[in-house]
Protein backbone atom coordinates (compact mmCIF):
# COMPACT_ATOMS: atom_id res chain seq x y z
CA UNK A 1 0.00 0.00 0.00
CA UNK A 2 1.41 3.39 -1.03
CA UNK A 3 1.18 5.87 1.83
CA UNK A 4 1.39 9.67 1.42
CA UNK A 5 4.92 11.02 1.77
CA UNK A 6 5.99 12.63 5.04
CA UNK A 7 9.22 14.19 6.27
CA UNK A 8 11.74 12.67 8.69
CA UNK A 9 10.56 15.02 11.43
CA UNK A 10 6.99 13.92 10.88
CA UNK A 11 8.16 10.33 11.21
CA UNK A 12 9.66 11.29 14.58
CA UNK A 13 6.23 12.54 15.65
CA UNK A 14 4.73 9.14 14.78
CA UNK A 15 7.43 7.40 16.82
CA UNK A 16 6.67 9.63 19.82
CA UNK A 17 2.94 8.93 19.56
CA UNK A 18 3.68 5.21 19.40
CA UNK A 19 5.75 5.49 22.58
CA UNK A 20 3.45 7.71 24.63
CA UNK A 21 0.09 7.00 22.92
CA UNK A 22 -1.34 10.50 23.51
CA UNK A 23 0.58 13.80 23.55
CA UNK A 24 -0.40 17.43 23.19
CA UNK A 25 1.27 19.89 20.83
CA UNK A 26 3.40 21.47 23.57
CA UNK A 27 4.75 18.07 24.62
CA UNK A 28 5.54 17.10 21.03
CA UNK A 29 7.38 20.36 20.48
CA UNK A 30 9.39 19.86 23.68
CA UNK A 31 10.28 16.25 22.92
CA UNK A 32 11.34 17.23 19.41
CA UNK A 33 13.48 20.07 20.84
CA UNK A 34 11.95 22.43 18.29
CA UNK A 35 11.70 26.21 18.83
CA UNK A 36 8.83 27.05 16.49
CA UNK A 37 5.31 26.07 17.53
CA UNK A 38 4.05 27.26 14.15
CA UNK A 39 6.20 24.69 12.35
CA UNK A 40 4.99 21.91 14.64
CA UNK A 41 1.39 22.98 13.99
CA UNK A 42 1.95 22.85 10.21
CA UNK A 43 3.49 19.38 10.44
CA UNK A 44 0.62 18.13 12.59
CA UNK A 45 -2.02 19.61 10.29
CA UNK A 46 -0.40 17.88 7.32
CA UNK A 47 -0.28 14.59 9.23
CA UNK A 48 -3.97 14.92 10.09
CA UNK A 49 -4.91 15.63 6.47
CA UNK A 50 -3.00 12.50 5.43
CA UNK A 51 -4.63 10.45 8.25
CA UNK A 52 -1.32 9.73 9.95
CA UNK A 53 -2.56 11.28 13.18
CA UNK A 54 -5.92 12.14 14.73
CA UNK A 55 -6.62 14.76 17.36
CA UNK A 56 -8.85 15.56 20.31
CA UNK A 57 -9.75 19.22 20.24
CA UNK A 58 -12.74 21.09 21.61
CA UNK A 59 -14.09 24.27 19.99
CA UNK A 60 -15.98 25.10 23.18
CA UNK A 61 -15.00 28.58 24.40
CA UNK A 62 -13.86 27.34 27.83
CA UNK A 63 -11.79 24.53 26.28
CA UNK A 64 -10.16 26.36 23.34
CA UNK A 65 -7.17 27.46 25.43
CA UNK A 66 -6.19 23.82 25.98
CA UNK A 67 -3.72 22.38 23.43
CA UNK A 68 -5.01 19.67 21.10
CA UNK A 69 -4.13 16.09 22.00
CA UNK A 70 -2.79 13.85 19.23
CA UNK A 71 -2.69 10.09 18.70
CA UNK A 72 -1.89 7.74 15.82
CA UNK A 73 -4.33 7.59 12.91
CA UNK A 74 -4.89 4.68 10.55
CA UNK A 75 -2.04 5.61 8.19
CA UNK A 76 0.27 6.27 11.14
CA UNK A 77 -0.29 2.74 12.38
CA UNK A 78 0.16 1.36 8.86
CA UNK A 79 3.41 3.27 8.44
CA UNK A 80 4.87 2.02 11.74
CA UNK A 81 3.79 -1.52 10.93
CA UNK A 82 5.54 -1.29 7.55
CA UNK A 83 8.88 -0.45 9.17
CA UNK A 84 9.02 -3.85 10.90
CA UNK A 85 10.62 -2.20 13.95
CA UNK A 86 7.74 -2.65 16.38
CA UNK A 87 6.15 -5.75 17.96
CA UNK A 88 2.99 -6.74 16.12
CA UNK A 89 1.02 -7.09 19.35
CA UNK A 90 1.86 -3.48 20.29
CA UNK A 91 1.05 -2.16 16.82
CA UNK A 92 -2.40 -3.78 16.97
CA UNK A 93 -3.21 -1.89 20.17
CA UNK A 94 -2.81 1.45 18.34
CA UNK A 95 -5.72 0.64 16.04
CA UNK A 96 -8.04 1.07 19.04
CA UNK A 97 -6.66 4.29 20.51
CA UNK A 98 -9.59 6.33 19.21
CA UNK A 99 -11.78 4.59 21.80
CA UNK A 100 -9.51 5.02 24.85
CA UNK A 101 -11.02 6.35 28.07
CA UNK A 102 -10.37 9.82 29.49
CA UNK A 103 -8.42 8.16 32.29
CA UNK A 104 -6.11 6.40 29.83
CA UNK A 105 -5.54 9.62 27.90
CA UNK A 106 -4.83 11.61 31.08
CA UNK A 107 -2.31 8.99 32.22
CA UNK A 108 -0.56 9.17 28.85
CA UNK A 109 -0.32 12.97 29.05
CA UNK A 110 1.04 12.73 32.60
CA UNK A 111 3.59 10.14 31.50
CA UNK A 112 4.75 12.51 28.77
CA UNK A 113 5.16 15.32 31.30
CA UNK A 114 7.15 13.06 33.65
CA UNK A 115 9.57 11.97 30.93
CA UNK A 116 10.04 15.58 29.83
CA UNK A 117 10.85 16.48 33.44
CA UNK A 118 13.41 13.66 33.68
CA UNK A 119 15.07 14.91 30.51
CA UNK A 120 15.15 18.49 31.79
CA UNK A 121 16.52 17.44 35.21
CA UNK A 122 19.39 15.45 33.70
CA UNK A 123 22.74 17.02 34.59
CA UNK A 124 26.35 16.08 35.26
CA UNK A 125 25.41 15.21 38.83
CA UNK A 126 22.40 13.07 37.97
CA UNK A 127 21.58 11.39 34.67
CA UNK A 128 18.19 9.86 33.97
CA UNK A 129 17.26 7.21 31.46
CA UNK A 130 13.78 5.78 30.95
CA UNK A 131 11.73 3.23 29.06
CA UNK A 132 7.97 3.30 28.62
CA UNK A 133 5.95 0.08 28.41
CA UNK A 134 6.06 0.47 24.62
CA UNK A 135 9.85 0.81 24.72
CA UNK A 136 10.57 -2.25 26.83
CA UNK A 137 8.22 -4.36 24.70
CA UNK A 138 10.95 -4.30 22.04
CA UNK A 139 13.52 -7.07 22.20
CA UNK A 140 16.46 -4.64 22.10
CA UNK A 141 15.36 -2.99 25.35
CA UNK A 142 17.40 -3.66 28.54
CA UNK A 143 14.05 -4.07 30.30
CA UNK A 144 12.63 -6.52 27.73
CA UNK A 145 12.69 -9.30 30.32
CA UNK A 146 9.88 -7.51 32.16
CA UNK A 147 7.45 -8.59 29.44
CA UNK A 148 7.92 -12.14 30.70
CA UNK A 149 6.61 -11.17 34.14
CA UNK A 150 2.98 -12.28 34.15
CA UNK A 151 1.83 -10.42 37.25
CA UNK A 152 2.52 -6.80 36.31
CA UNK A 153 3.94 -4.48 33.67
CA UNK A 154 4.98 -1.01 34.90
CA UNK A 155 3.87 2.03 32.94
CA UNK A 156 7.54 2.93 32.67
CA UNK A 157 10.94 2.29 34.22
CA UNK A 158 13.67 4.80 34.80
CA UNK A 159 17.20 4.79 36.16
CA UNK A 160 19.09 7.50 38.02
CA UNK A 161 22.87 7.51 37.61
CA UNK A 162 25.03 9.44 40.08
CA UNK A 163 28.58 9.24 41.38
CA UNK A 164 27.31 6.94 44.13
CA UNK A 165 25.79 4.46 41.69
CA UNK A 166 22.62 3.54 39.85
CA UNK A 167 19.06 3.29 41.18
CA UNK A 168 16.20 1.85 39.14
CA UNK A 169 12.53 2.71 39.59
CA UNK A 170 9.37 0.98 38.38
CA UNK A 171 6.37 3.30 38.06
CA UNK A 172 2.66 2.53 38.11
CA UNK A 173 0.02 5.18 37.37
CA UNK A 174 -3.17 3.97 39.04
CA UNK A 175 -6.42 4.83 37.30
CA UNK A 176 -9.28 6.24 39.41
CA UNK A 177 -11.62 3.64 37.87
CA UNK A 178 -9.40 0.67 38.76
CA UNK A 179 -11.44 -1.70 40.99
CA UNK A 180 -10.21 -2.01 44.57
CA UNK A 181 -9.57 -5.75 44.21
CA UNK A 182 -7.29 -5.15 41.24
CA UNK A 183 -5.38 -2.51 43.22
CA UNK A 184 -4.90 -5.04 46.03
CA UNK A 185 -3.71 -7.69 43.59
CA UNK A 186 -1.29 -5.31 41.90
CA UNK A 187 0.23 -4.25 45.23
CA UNK A 188 0.61 -7.90 46.27
CA UNK A 189 2.29 -8.81 42.99
CA UNK A 190 4.90 -6.09 43.45
CA UNK A 191 5.57 -7.04 47.07
CA UNK A 192 5.92 -10.71 46.11
CA UNK A 193 8.27 -9.86 43.25
CA UNK A 194 10.51 -7.66 45.38
CA UNK A 195 10.52 -10.23 48.17
CA UNK A 196 11.14 -13.49 46.34
CA UNK A 197 11.66 -13.15 42.61
CA UNK A 198 14.70 -10.99 42.11
CA UNK A 199 16.92 -13.61 40.51
CA UNK A 200 15.84 -12.66 36.98
CA UNK A 201 16.10 -8.95 37.73
CA UNK A 202 19.62 -9.29 39.13
CA UNK A 203 20.72 -11.58 36.32
CA UNK A 204 19.52 -9.41 33.45
CA UNK A 205 19.90 -5.90 34.89
CA UNK A 206 23.23 -6.58 36.58
CA UNK A 207 21.94 -4.79 39.68
CA UNK A 208 22.07 -6.34 43.12
CA UNK A 209 19.77 -3.79 44.77
CA UNK A 210 16.03 -4.13 44.37
CA UNK A 211 14.31 -1.53 42.21
CA UNK A 212 12.19 1.09 43.98
CA UNK A 213 8.49 0.99 43.05
CA UNK A 214 6.57 4.27 42.77
CA UNK A 215 2.76 4.36 42.68
CA UNK A 216 1.04 7.52 41.46
CA UNK A 217 -2.44 7.49 43.00
CA UNK A 218 -5.56 9.33 41.76
CA UNK A 219 -6.38 10.82 45.19
CA UNK A 220 -5.20 11.13 48.79
CA UNK A 221 -7.83 8.57 49.81
CA UNK A 222 -6.47 6.01 47.34
CA UNK A 223 -2.92 6.79 48.43
CA UNK A 224 -3.78 6.11 52.07
CA UNK A 225 -5.47 2.84 51.17
CA UNK A 226 -2.57 1.64 48.98
CA UNK A 227 0.02 2.61 51.57
CA UNK A 228 -1.80 0.81 54.43
CA UNK A 229 -2.38 -2.25 52.28
CA UNK A 230 1.29 -2.43 51.28
CA UNK A 231 2.41 -2.15 54.91
CA UNK A 232 0.11 -5.03 55.79
CA UNK A 233 1.45 -7.14 52.91
CA UNK A 234 5.02 -6.50 54.09
CA UNK A 235 4.33 -7.15 57.78
CA UNK A 236 6.03 -10.58 57.94
CA UNK A 237 8.95 -9.93 55.57
CA UNK A 238 12.15 -10.06 57.66
CA UNK A 239 14.14 -7.91 55.22
CA UNK A 240 11.36 -5.38 54.56
CA UNK A 241 13.77 -2.48 55.13
CA UNK A 242 15.37 -3.47 51.80
CA UNK A 243 12.05 -3.11 49.97
CA UNK A 244 11.08 0.40 48.91
CA UNK A 245 7.56 1.10 47.68
CA UNK A 246 6.50 4.73 47.65
CA UNK A 247 3.32 6.66 46.90
CA UNK A 248 2.27 10.08 45.66
CA UNK A 249 -0.90 11.64 44.23
CA UNK A 250 -1.41 12.82 40.68
CA UNK A 251 -2.14 16.36 41.87
CA UNK A 252 1.10 16.59 43.87
CA UNK A 253 3.14 15.30 40.93
CA UNK A 254 1.52 17.92 38.69
CA UNK A 255 2.20 20.76 41.16
CA UNK A 256 5.61 19.82 42.62
CA UNK A 257 6.92 17.69 39.79
CA UNK A 258 7.77 14.01 39.62
CA UNK A 259 11.19 14.40 41.25
CA UNK A 260 10.16 15.80 44.61
CA UNK A 261 10.90 14.86 48.24
CA UNK A 262 7.27 14.24 49.27
CA UNK A 263 6.94 10.61 48.16
CA UNK A 264 5.50 8.60 51.06
CA UNK A 265 7.11 5.24 51.81
CA UNK A 266 5.05 2.22 52.86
Amino acid sequence: MNLPKITNKQQEILNLLYTYRFLNRIQLQTLLHHKSHKTITVWLQDLREKQYVEWIYSTDFTEKTKPAIYYLGINGVRYLRSTGEYPAVEIRKRYYDSGRSEGFISRSILLGDICIELEQKTSERARYGWQTAADYARSASPFFFMKSIDKFHPDFCYSKHTEVGKTTYLIELLDATLPRERVKRRLKNYVDYLDYKLTKWQEVSGEIARPTVLFICPSVYELMFAKRRTRWLMRDIPHRDDIHIKFETVDTVKVLGFINPKWEEA
